[in-house]
């Protein structure tokens, strides 16, 4: 549950231009994003900055 609220916290905190959450996204946003479900416990897969088939099994 706490994954999801940050996820929602990241995603609606994101400027209206774009979304840059989602897959196929890259970047420093998915890399910190990985990161921060790593340390709750919620992201088993490497930290690499693409959201893939293994970012979005959340």
């Amino acid at each position: 549950m706490s994954a999801g609220l940050l996820v929602l916290t990241l995603t609606l905190s994101l400027p209206s231009g774009s979304l840059a959450v989602g897959k196929g996204a890259h970047g420093p946003d998915i890399f910190v994003l990985q990161g921060m479900l790593k340390s709750l416990g919620s992201y088993a897969g490497t930290i690499n900055g693409y959201y893939d088939d293994v970012t979005q099994g959340l």
